[in-house]
């Protein structure tokens, strides 16, 4: 599980959030800007500490897999991904930080599926795809898998 850290400073329109997973920076900008959501998906809009309008937005949904969280990336940011995955807790300290109420929120959370994981693992492998089709995924994984 990586270590999820937060910095709020400011109030209002002038709050600044800067998240952390270990030592990366994933999100430093306005409050504002952080939470979103894709089909009545709860998500994050993460930066990776480049702010301005000049940079892009990374949309990161948030799937429950029991008392832990993994951060999606939607498939139009599949290519520059990074896979997270963080305490419940975690994500609780942060919503009353930001003033947010959990309870109402977390029913935007959705569960976990079997692609889901898949997913997560996939993108903890570094194995990277030129395209999403399942016939060149299973050439690539068989490069680095032992056994198959």
């Amino acid at each position: 599980m990586d270590s999820f850290t937060y910095k709020i400073t400011g109030e209002g329109t002038d709050q600044i959030v800067t998240l952390k997973v270990e030592s990366q920076i994933i999100y430093e900008g306005p409050s504002y800007s952080l939470v979103t959501s894709v089909d009545n998906v709860l998500g994050l809009d993460l930066n990776f500490g480049f702010s301005g309008i000049e940079y892009s937005y990374y949309l990161y949904i948030i799937k429950s897999l029991e008392e832990y969280l993994l951060l999606l990336p939607v498939k139009e940011h599949y290519r520059y991904a990074n896979q997270f995955i963080f305490s419940k807790s975690d994500l609780m300290k942060l919503w009353d930080g930001l003033g947010y109420d959990f309870e109402d929120d977390q029913v935007y959370i959705t569960t976990a599926n079997p692609t889901d994981i898949l997913f997560h693992w996939l993108l903890s492998s570094r194995v990277h795809f030129q395209e999403l089709k399942l016939d060149a995924m299973r050439k690539e994984i068989r490069k680095i898998a032992v056994g198959l």
